[in-house]
């Protein structure tokens, strides 16, 4: 298992939050049950430590089709038994030296499968990547069902999954004081 980044912590001002993760790249055989990246996060809130995975399977429209025509219906749903927190990741490199120009979009895989659509017109139907994986990473839309989390934990071990993002996070929030409205009679 290659490490690619580690970081101990983000600069993130907030002194009740801190978080560090490490970036894997890792080969295997289980690409097809779980997609191209894994999200394992674990989660720490007030004293409470827990578990949340992510998927998604990326797919890459090029110049020559600006069509997703790797999109397998019969693969995505496949997919969707390894965790409920699923995505297709699509994304573009495009354009000539000066003009150079990316786009990574997130689409939950559900919509993907239902609307049979393969062209780049899958864009329009969901999010910039970085925004849904910002959620991921603070416990947000993730899987936390043991069965998902067990069989991630057991694919990033035995270094079976083609990607993994595995994160520690630790928050203890600040309760908001309540307000309060009287009403007088």
């Amino acid at each position: 298992m290659e490490i690619v980044v580690t970081r101990n912590s983000l600069p993130i001002r907030n002194e009740n939050l801190s978080t560090s993760y490490t970036v894997y790249k890792v080969a295997g055989s289980l690409e097809q049950d779980h997609g191209d990246i894994l999200v394992l996060v674990e989660l720490e809130i007030n004293g409470t430590t827990m578990k949340g995975v992510a998927h998604f399977e990326a797919k890459r429209s090029y110049k020559t089709s600006p069509r997703f025509k790797k999109l397998d219906e019969i693969q995505l749903e496949n997919m969707l038994i390894s965790s409920r927190a699923h995505s297709v990741l699509l994304y573009d490199i495009g354009g000539e030296d000066d003009s150079r120009y990316a786009v990574a979009t997130a689409v939950n895989t559900s919509l993907v499968i239902a609307s049979k659509i393969k062209s780049e017109v899958l864009h329009s139907l969901g999010e910039d990547f970085i925004d849904k994986f910002a959620r991921y990473l603070v416990g947000r839309e993730l899987d936390f069902d043991q069965k998902s989390v067990k069989k991630a934990d057991e694919a990033l071990k035995s270094r079976a999954v083609a990607g993994a993002i595995s994160v520690k996070i630790r928050f203890s929030p600040t309760p908001k004081p309540r307000k309060t409205f009287r009403k007088q009679i």
